[in-house]
């Protein structure tokens, strides 16, 4: 009795919508003009004509509803012939859903983009189109301004690069003179001069070096967005190990132990790769020989996605107040105050590595230890 009874209340509750659905259609259109996007019905039998418009929609056309239910899909939409329109009923009968982007043209004749939602349906056995409009107008504006920003962005990096290299290039013709005549002066009259003019030139020929370096330097930085990545899969274990060899000299004059974790195969573009090792591996000798038992950290993990690879050195690490602009080109750390360098190596590493899809950042010192690392996304196409 219990299942008649709940098999009786659930039809009467569906006997009781239908009849809501049949014999009220006033409430429905009362709930549909609630809604405040423009809602729409089309009967593709009938040349698209329209069928049915909610009060949001004859806002936004600028008509009055009876205007409308006598309009076709192509009176209001300019882009829209009879033949795009059939086109579209193809795809809205084969997918049941779509939703693209077009023009309404409104009564005072101005153009308003829209997104369309288009639903496929069947009522009393004739097939319609029913949907929904968004006006897009701000987001087509915001689309704008965010293409305009981003060329503005584009053409200012593109003139700052061009004005480094070219202040670079044309830097390398005085300096050449300047160094050719120190080297004059330093073989033809140093011998007799007296210990503080030795001095003197020691110091205009450092400037000079430094300022070759510093060259060198803005060169490679601007030049690193035009360089193609030429990715190839690479041991990074052997190709830290031949780093290594070309930084014996520096090592063993450090006195610093160096400890190799487990690398792995990567894809990237091996001469940046080589570079960015190259820079935290060499930061890591000089700044850490002034320990009392100096060693430098090689190692890698892998998380989610990617690789990160770790460089650790127990030197005096990099000044509190510059951590947060460590990455920014010619800032330098106070605890390097002495030592050589320009400041735009682990700009150029930071590039480097983000140009590979990666990140470059600096842990928070513990334990006396800094740590450098990068991470590389990790390519499924390792052989």
């Amino acid at each position: 009795m219990a299942h008649t009874t709940d098999r009786y209340e659930k039809s009467e509750g569906f006997e009781a919508r239908s009849s809501v659905r049949s014999s009220d259609p006033a409430f429905f259109e009362q709930l549909l003009d609630s809604i405040q996007d423009p809602v729409y019905v089309i009967c593709p039998g009938e040349g698209f004509k329209i069928r049915f418009v909610n009060q949001a929609a004859c806002r936004h056309w600028g008509y009055s509803q009876a205007h409308l239910l006598s309009m076709r899909i192509p009176d209001w939409d300019p882009h829209f012939s009879f033949e795009k329109c059939e086109a579209i009923w193809g795809r809205v009968q084969r997918e049941k859903r779509i939703t693209f982007e077009t023009w309404h043209e409104v009564s005072s004749g101005a153009l308003i983009p829209v997104e369309i939602t288009s639903n496929y349906i069947v009522y009393q056995g004739e097939e319609l189109i029913a949907g929904f409009i968004k006006d897009i107008t701000e987001r087509r504006e915001t689309e704008e301004k965010i293409s305009q920003l981003t060329m503005n962005l584009m053409r200012s990096n593109k003139q700052l690069e061009e004005f480094a290299y070219v202040a670079s290039h044309d830097l390398r013709e005085p300096l050449a003179t300047l160094s050719s005549f120190v080297h004059l002066l330093e073989t033809r009259h140093a011998p007799g001069w007296t210990g503080e003019a030795k001095r003197w030139l020691g110091y205009i020929r450092k400037s000079a070096r430094r300022m070759a370096n510093m060259i060198d330097s803005l060169l490679a930085y601007s030049r690193l967005n035009a360089l193609e990545l030429v990715t190839e899969p690479i041991n990074t274990r052997a190709l830290v190990g031949e780093l290594l060899e070309d930084l014996r000299s520096m090592v063993e004059s450090a006195q610093v132990e160096i400890r190799l974790g487990d690398l792995p195969r990567v894809v990237a573009d091996r001469m940046q790769l080589g570079h960015v090792f190259q820079n935290l591996i060499s930061n890591a000798v000089k700044f850490s020989q002034s320990a009392k038992e100096p060693f430098v950290e090689v190692s890698s993990q892998k998380a989610d996605r990617e690789w990160v690879f770790s460089v650790k050195d127990n030197g005096p690490g990099v000044d509190a107040e510059t951590c947060d602009r460590i990455f920014e080109p010619f800032q330098k750390g106070h605890q390097q105050a002495g030592l050589a360098g320009v400041g735009l190596g682990l700009s150029i590493c930071k590039k480097a590595v983000e140009r590979h899809g990666g990140r470059l950042w600096l842990e928070p010192r513990r334990g006396g230890v800094t740590e450098f690392c990068f991470s590389l996304p990790i390519r499924e196409t390792l052989s």
